[in-house]
């Protein structure tokens, strides 16, 4: 009796480690910038860095997703300019400011250019190839907030052009708030939300 149950726990555990490498991971890294205006710390307004734990820990608390570990990371004020921290990631989530809005580095992924400078170095203009590279082989990026904007003729513009189709451009591209209007359509009546 003891050597049945023994095969049996040995099978059982077996089963549960298959199903744990049977697993895939999948890797989001949150990527923040600095608080760069809009209030102290603290105050609510413009927390890039708040906002993103926040979605990280509401991924890392789901109970409910079959088939799939999600392991998240977090790094505020990303300032490197080499792929090391991005490989093996596969969707990257940026929120901060806009590339142009400060000559401090406020994009974690885009570095700040001189004014009047309407080109990255070799170096810099390399390191946005290799997140190409990592974009086409199937890592997501995100950018949320003003993160999008450029100011239309930087290195960075082209970049979000293949990354995701989408760049915002000073003085053309406005603020959605206030100037959406949102008809929902007949077949939406029977939907439990709206």
């Amino acid at each position: 009796m003891r050597i049945k149950f023994s095969i049996l726990l040995i099978m059982a555990f077996s089963c549960f480690v298959a199903e744990l490498s049977a697993q895939k991971t999948k890797v989001i890294y949150f990527l923040s910038g600095p608080k760069d205006h809009a209030g102290p710390a603290g105050s609510g307004r413009h927390e890039t860095g708040r906002d993103l734990l926040v979605l990280k820990n509401c991924l890392d608390s789901v109970a409910n997703i079959k088939g799939v570990k999600i392991e998240t990371r977090y790094l505020d004020e990303r300032s490197a300019v080499d792929i090391s921290d991005l490989q093996g990631v596969d969707a990257i989530i940026v929120e901060c400011s806009s590339v142009t809005s400060s000559q401090k580095r406020t994009h974690p992924l885009l570095p700040p250019m001189a004014p009047g400078q309407r080109t990255y170095g070799r170096d810099t203009l390399a390191y946005l190839n290799q997140i190409d590279s990592l974009q086409a082989a199937g890592m997501g990026i995100m950018v949320m907030h003003w993160g999008i904007a450029t100011d239309g003729s930087q290195p960075g513009s082209e970049h979000y052009l293949r990354w995701f189709g989408q760049t915002a451009m000073s003085s053309y591209t406005q603020n959605p708030l206030g100037f959406w209007k949102i008809t929902p359509i007949k077949a939406s009546a029977k939907h439990p939300i709206l």
